[in-house]
């Protein structure tokens, strides 16, 4: 048997400990607490998906906003774009000082990023606010899907593995309960054995 059936196997006699005659109480206590664990992790679901639902509204909001309160723009290059200076840099954008027209036809210069070695008088599209400064691209609605997956998951994963460590407590808790009846059940039977 390969590790993981073997795990499979262990956790499975331990559910069944209940119907062992051999099975002592510190036993049935750690499937009463795995059984607790299991529906504790299976509660959490809906919360997770609640949270998860929550920041898709947030994020579906704020969506809506920004794209309508953001712009796109094309903002030249007044400057040549460094190109990476080592093999080991990763930058795959750098600032660059540009130039880009507002919608009522002023013009605003402030730092736009793009890839290294991009030449002066090349046209980059950006994203301004209405105050005309450069912003990120606004959210969109597969972004808010993604944020609001990334969030159910994360609340998820983070309450079961609190479950989980939680459990690992009390196993080695009750693991030194058994070890302390086993001990004591030794020096009984050794006693026993010293009268005859």
């Amino acid at each position: 048997m390969n590790v993981s059936s073997t795990w499979i196997m262990r956790q499975l006699r331990w559910i069944g400990s209940g119907r062992n005659p051999l099975a002592t109480r510190w036993d049935r206590i750690e499937t009463a607490l795995v059984a607790v664990a299991i529906v504790l992790s299976l509660g959490m679901v809906p919360v997770a998906l609640a949270a998860g639902s929550h920041e898709y509204a947030t994020g579906l909001r704020d969506a809506a906003h920004e794209q309508a309160t953001r712009t796109q723009v094309t903002a030249v290059l007044l400057a040549d774009a460094p190109e990476t200076l080592s093999a080991r840099a990763t930058a795959t954008q750098v600032p660059v000082k540009a130039v880009w027209r507002l919608p009522d036809g002023s013009e605003r210069t402030g730092q736009v990023e793009v890839a290294p070695g991009t030449d002066a008088g090349t046209g980059t599209p950006i994203w301004i606010d209405q105050a005309g400064n450069s912003v990120p691209e606004p959210l969109t609605r597969d972004g808010a899907l993604g944020a609001a997956f990334g969030i159910a998951a994360l609340v998820w994963v983070g309450a079961v593995g609190l479950v989980v460590l939680a459990l690992w407590g009390a196993r080695f808790l009750l693991d030194r309960r058994r070890g302390e009846d086993l001990a004591r059940e030794w020096q009984r039977a050794s006693r026993d054995l010293k009268r005859f």
